[in-house]
């Protein structure tokens, strides 16, 4: 029986190779200014409804980390706070896990999902609201 393509390569190899695409993409973000660039997609909701969804500003705040501006970072959106790290959390599970290595696995109770979802759509409504009905110098949204 002839063994697919798949089952020769070694198990980090699906890891690894997403993380070189991704290590790639961040070069290109941290190199060409989104808000300038038209190297970069415009965001979809935005286009279709005139509002920002829960992930607009991402791009532009991976650009000012990688510049070295964490807090302008978190003022395009501020939801990279936890985003960025349980990234990088599930990515290094991913590719440990090709070479024998397990994290531990971070199971979230449906009711914390919820929360999750919860906080997003809130934040998600409040970056939208006018400006006028915000209090004043409303910063990370």
């Amino acid at each position: 029986m002839a063994r697919s393509l798949g089952s020769r390569l070694p198990r980090w190899f699906s890891a690894a190779t997403f993380g070189l695409v991704a290590v790639a993409a961040c070069a290109v973000t941290a190199v060409l200014d989104p808000s300038r660039s038209e190297a970069f997609p415009a965001c979809p909701v935005r286009a279709v409804t005139g509002y920002d969804c829960p992930g607009c500003g991402t791009l532009r705040g991976l650009h000012a980390l990688f510049g070295g501006d964490p807090v302008e970072a978190l003022d395009r959106n501020v939801l990279l706070a936890v985003a960025i790290p349980a990234a990088l959390y599930a990515y290094a599970a991913w590719l440990l896990r090709g070479f024998g290595v397990r994290l531990a696995v971070i199971r979230l109770r449906p009711a914390v999902l919820v929360a999750v979802a919860a906080v997003v759509g809130a934040f998600t409504v409040v970056r939208n609201l006018p400006p006028e009905l915000l209090p004043p110098n409303t910063p990370f949204l």
